[in-house]
């Protein structure tokens, strides 16, 4: 898996989507690179912050497909 691979499947990643060989792909790849590894804590650190703010406003339903096309038009 390479760079923008690993960063298209980050939130599949985080969500447990991922099938298991591109979970073993995923985690090489983020013990090799450390661009990735950021990117990744930076994702998880914003879904912590969701989470936080879903407890005094509901989420809209739709809010993971916005991230991931949110996503793809930053790659």
């Amino acid at each position: 898996m390479n760079c923008l691979e690993v960063r298209i499947k980050i939130i599949q990643f985080l969500f447990g989507e991922l099938t298991i060989v591109e979970l073993v792909e995923m985690h090489r790849h983020l013990a090799e690179c450390a661009a990735c590894r950021l990117e990744k804590e930076a994702v998880e650190i914003l879904l912590s912050g969701m989470n936080c703010i879903q407890e005094c406003e509901p989420v809209p339903p739709d809010i993971k497909e916005k991230i991931y096309l949110k996503l793809a038009e930053d790659l």
